[in-house]
């Protein structure tokens, strides 16, 4: 479900008084539909109003509309998770909270009668109980008894000529000192594009994270070299377009079973540090994945033992 203008269902209570400045412009629309204030209209046409509602634009309406929503939903029957205040249940039935947007998962006739609920105090929503589903850029897919997650690369991969194997080289740690630095307009570009791939990274495709994880570290001194290593990044996308990432809970003997991968390798980068990796699995597909150079200059284990 996806609620309307929901900041403006909320109310500010007790938060500090907010006002604003409408200009001449706005205060003669604001007047025409509410004559009685054209009395506080100042001299240079513009009108100062104390905002009542969650404004879009300030940051406490995302706290008072969530409340307001939580307020609702626990009047209804709902509880929150102590662990996760986005997620609330009720039976059955689970309700997870993205800002305007709520996920529901249940019996089918229950959800449309909490859907029916929730309608009433705020209006109509957008629902779409489809088996396909698009949220923030994602196309979610319920199949075999799992979900298949895919973002579209069209737009990323554009002209992209050739395709490649895999994201990186064996060489893409290597950095030379005397390559040919971007210029600002460029660099802007190619960091552009490292930042829609490390979206598409952190959300669908785990397996480029290192490699966009390691280009990351270079926007501040991009050079041609960094455009190659990115462009194959481009070329391995291309090639693997139609690929998706599948998850799939598998229950084990007393339920569910989490598995987490972690591990490091030891001073691979140029400046000695070393890069920490880390892949967290219910069953099949990977829920979180991350790829990540460390901050400072660790000694090894034979190090630290002498």
């Amino acid at each position: 479900m996806d609620v309307p203008c929901a900041y403006l269902h909320a109310t500010r209570g007790d938060l500090p008084k907010v006002y604003v400045r409408l200009s001449k412009e706005m205060a003669q629309i604001f007047t025409n539909m509410c004559p009685e204030y054209a009395i506080c209209v100042e001299d240079d046409g513009s009108l100062v109003v104390e905002v009542l509602k969650g404004l879009y634009g300030l940051v406490e309406s995302r706290y008072t509309w969530y409340n307001r929503l939580v307020s609702l939903l626990e009047s209804l029957g709902f509880v929150l998770y102590e662990n996760d205040k986005c997620v609330i249940k009720m039976g059955d039935v689970s309700l997870v909270i993205y800002v305007d947007d709520l996920l529901l998962t249940g019996d089918g006739e229950v959800l449309n009668q909490i859907c029916d609920m929730i309608e009433k105090e705020f209006g109509d929503c957008k629902r779409n109980t489809n088996k396909k589903i698009t949220f923030i850029g994602m196309d979610f897919e319920m199949k075999n008894g799992g979900v298949s997650v895919k973002i579209n690369l069209d737009k990323i991969i554009g002209t992209t000529v050739g395709t490649a194997d895999t994201p990186c080289p064996n060489h893409v740690l290597a950095i030379s000192e005397d390559a040919e630095v971007l210029t600002q307009d460029n660099a802007e570009k190619v960091h552009s594009m490292m930042a829609k791939l490390l979206y598409i990274s952190k959300r669908t495709r785990p397996e480029i994270s290192f490699v966009i994880n390691l280009l990351c570290t270079r926007v501040q001194s991009l050079s041609v070299e960094d455009v190659v290593k990115l462009e194959r990044v481009l070329k391995y996308s291309k090639g693997t377009a139609e690929d998706e990432l599948f998850l799939k809970i598998v229950e084990g003997d007393d339920g569910p079973v989490m598995e987490v991968y972690i591990d490091a390798s030891y001073g691979v980068h140029a400046d000695s540090k070393s890069h920490s990796g880390m892949l967290i699995t219910m069953g099949i597909g990977a829920l979180l994945a991350t790829s990540t150079k460390q901050k400072c200059v660790s000694p090894s284990q034979a190090q630290r033992r002498n």
